[in-house]
């Protein structure tokens, strides 16, 4: 074996020189560049434990089990609750449309009151007295079917036997009207009301949409910094840099 090395030919060296040369030139441009001083805040932030534990935070993060996912369900048990099913199918019919006209235009309060008249003695006493004026006055001309009490009569009798009356007491005393006043002012159906705003929400949309997205952590200002550290990390100005950095 030889106790001497070959030594390097002149060409050699001199190729090496000129190399290192114009690695140097670029060194000392990447030193003071914007570039290095951006890729090492990248480097401090990505390095850092806020930054590590918000993306393990993140990509940790599912629909499933979520708030939001129970809301959801909470508001499709309500969907199908049969007393809000048949309240909703009640407030869009037309029956009950009809009733609120009827009662809107007054009738059922029309024939509690002449119902009051008839059952108050007045009816009574106005025919007893027409009687008996009649039989004992000889002069007496009068007819009963121009008088208050029997046009209040009649008008209580057509009233109370027509069609929009029969049809307000039949559905006042339904099965479906009384689940309608009960759910009216439960507390069910303010939570389905409250529950159907919230998931109707544009923001809890875009939330459960987040959950969803397998790729949600791509959506974030971290994943940018993080691309952009990436990126740096293999510009070949940043990695001649730190070959050399901290070195004879």
């Amino acid at each position: 074996m030889s106790l001497f090395r070959k030594s390097k030919s002149a060409a050699v060296i001199e190729k090496e020189r000129l190399q290192l040369s114009r690695d140097y030139q670029v060194y000392t441009e990447v030193e003071s560049s914007k570039k290095l001083k951006d890729f090492l805040a990248l480097e401090e932030k990505v390095e850092s434990t806020p930054f590590k534990v918000r993306r393990k935070e993140i990509e940790s993060l599912r629909y499933k089990g979520s708030a939001e996912e129970k809301l959801v369900k909470q508001f499709a048990r309500l969907e199908k609750n049969p007393k809000l099913v048949n309240y909703f199918k009640t407030a869009s019919s037309s029956d009950l449309k009809r009733f609120l006209t009827i009662k809107g235009k007054g009738l059922p309060e029309q024939v509690e009151e002449l119902e009051a008249y008839m059952k108050s003695g007045k009816y009574d006493n106005e025919l007893k007295n027409f009687n008996h004026k009649k039989k004992t006055d000889q002069s007496f001309a009068g007819k009963w079917e121009s008088t208050e009490a029997y046009k209040k009569e009649k008008e209580f009798q057509e009233l109370k036997n027509s069609d929009d009356y029969i049809f307000y007491q039949r559905f006042a005393k339904s099965t479906e009207y009384k689940n309608f006043l009960a759910v009216d002012c439960s507390s069910e159906l303010s939570q389905y009301w409250d529950l159907q705003k919230e998931v109707n929400s544009d923001k809890f949309k875009e939330k459960k949409a987040y959950l969803e997205n397998p790729d949600r952590y791509k959506t974030t200002v971290d994943y940018k910094a993080l691309c952009s550290y990436e990126e740096l990390l293999k510009d070949e100005g940043i990695q001649l840099y730190f070959k050399y950095n901290e070195t004879d």
